[in-house]
């Protein structure tokens, strides 16, 4: 139970007390109450802090707020809180005296303005409201699940889940990146939103969570009502489309989830958003290897578990690329069903490619294992290859690619397809490369196979928001160039576009090709 202490609370202390058994949480916005022994005190004088401690220890059975005085300041409380309160608990709070329904919609203006989705699932979840003894007692009618990001893991999980529950395995320090890569934009788009010369990097987890953990697609991790952090692509940014997402903190579940199947033992995650995507593999899964052996040297029944995209799906790739990072075929579990298992360890992501970017060094370390594994040296071996991929009409597709083939081709670039090459070969091609172009997109991401790179030049349009290529080059060149080239799609003012994002268009040899010139010779 929580308390939000206000001046009435030294007379209804000893009262809450009693009626909850002693099993009382008290906020303290203002020093209004003396110490008194069986309780347990927390001090915030803002809502923010306020819901922080309460996802902590949530689900609570009930909110009381004795400090609110006004109704915009009990309705912002409301709306914020009553999420964190579990089915059939409560939200109570002093009855509110009004003059009239008028007056009260007027005061009502002046809250926290939230989304239709949350005014709907707020009413929703509104069962039976009564007046009692002076206050307004609200029944919760459903569950929702708090979504806690990789930040705030080891600050929340422990109290809220138990804390023999989580066991924190393992960290990596934080730091900042090299940043001394030369970096220049050319073509249409003179001022892209690019990555931080010397990007900073968190301190990165390895947790292991006991208790019934579902894992469903598109990395979703639920623990409870605790969506873990591992179910977000973005760690910064708490959000998972199979979820109903109803803020930045809040969700439920997707009411057409299918059920899931019973795995016995422990699993270490190596999901990723798109299952069978080489790009999101090598950004996402691999990112998370760092934590494998640690993990394993502890527990020697562990396994590894990758979601596939389906039953019959082979995962040549992936299993050339897990293996060659340290982990054996027999360790790793396939799985395209969502499933629940009694013990899950998650190590953080050491890559983030939106928002804030970065590439923690254990993630280099893993490719390092991978070069060791999969490249050959050859003194034949093209030094400067050009990425490439057959025309298309999805995915940017470059209406003038033949003719981009032939300039690059002419200057001494082998040109690659590296969707028709194995796992092997393509370590081999990128690996003994000193110098790489190509088109935006996962096939550039095979620049780490090289273990140093003079240059790296990406041809895209002005569309394309990513910048994995960019970090990439961060840690493995000593320049990087783009040129832009006008999208057919853009994306409307202050908002994103996937369909500008895979926007088809035309390499601008006028506005690059002076550009180009200069940083071929």
């Amino acid at each position: 139970m929580v308390l939000i202490a206000g001046y009435q609370t030294r007379e209804t202390l000893a009262a809450w007390r009693s009626a909850f058994q002693f099993r009382l949480h008290v906020i303290t916005p203002h020093e209004v109450i003396p110490g008194i022994e069986g309780i347990t005190k927390f001090a915030a004088t803002s809502n923010d802090a306020m819901e922080e401690y309460i996802a902590s220890i949530g689900p609570v059975a009930a909110v009381i707020d004795e400090e609110a005085e006004s109704l915009p300041d009990r309705l912002q409380r409301w709306q914020r809180f009553f999420f964190h309160v579990t089915a059939g608990g409560y939200f109570i709070a002093p009855v509110t005296t009004i003059s009239s329904a008028w007056a009260a919609g007027l005061e009502s203006l002046s809250a926290r303005r939230i989304s239709p989705a949350e005014i709907e699932e707020l009413q929703a979840s509104s069962g039976l409201t009564v007046d009692s003894h002076g206050y307004s007692i609200t029944v919760k009618n459903r569950d929702h699940l708090v979504k806690v990001k990789d930040e705030d893991a080891m600050a929340i999980l422990p109290t809220r889940l138990g804390a023999n529950n989580v066991r924190l395995l393992g960290s990596r320090k934080s730091g900042v990146g090299r940043g001394d890569l030369h970096v220049e934009s050319h073509g249409t788009l003179a001022k892209p939103r690019i990555p931080a010369q010397a990007m900073k990097y968190p301190t990165l987890t390895l947790r292991e969570f006991r208790g019934p953990t579902h894992l469903k697609d598109a990395m979703l991790a639920v623990n409870g009502t605790t969506v873990l952090p591992s179910s977000f692509k973005h760690p910064w940014r708490a959000w998972n489309d199979r979820l109903v997402n109803l803020n930045e903190g809040v969700a439920a579940l997707n009411p057409e989830d299918k059920p899931t199947e019973r795995l016995e033992g422990t699993y270490y995650d190596l999901t990723c958003a798109v299952p069978g995507h080489f790009g999101h593999v090598v950004t996402e899964s691999l990112s998370k290897v760092w934590g494998w052996d640690e993990a394993k040297d502890r527990d020697p029944g562990l396994k590894a578990i990758y979601r596939v995209p389906s039953k019959d799906y082979v995962p040549s790739f992936e299993r050339t690329l897990f293996e060659a990072a340290g982990i054996v075929e027999s360790d790793i579990h396939w799985e395209h069903r969502n499933v629940t298992v009694d013990r899950f360890v998650s190590a953080s992501q050491g890559w983030q490619n939106g928002g804030w970017h970065y590439v923690h060094p254990v993630v280099p370390a893993t490719w390092s294992k991978l070069r060791a594994a999969l490249v050959h040296s050859s003194p034949d071996a093209a030094k400067k290859i050009f990425v490439s991929r057959k025309f298309t009409t999805v995915n940017r597709a470059c209406r003038n690619i033949e003719e981009v083939e032939s300039y690059f081709a002419d200057r001494g670039f082998a040109i690659v397809y590296p969707e028709a090459l194995t796992t092997e070969e393509q370590a081999t091609v990128f690996g003994n490369a000193t110098t790489v172009a190509g088109l935006a997109g996962s096939g550039m991401f095979n620049m780490l196979f090289a273990e140093h790179l003079d240059k790296v030049l990406l041809l895209s349009h002005d569309a394309y928001t990513a910048r994995n290529e960019h970090m990439y080059a961060s840690v493995l060149a000593d320049e990087f160039h783009y040129f832009w080239s006008r999208a057919d799609e853009q994306h409307p003012r202050g908002k994103f576009s996937l369909e500008a994002f895979h926007s088809a268009w035309e390499f601008d040899f006028e506005a690059n090709g002076e550009a180009l010139e200069r940083v071929l010779r």
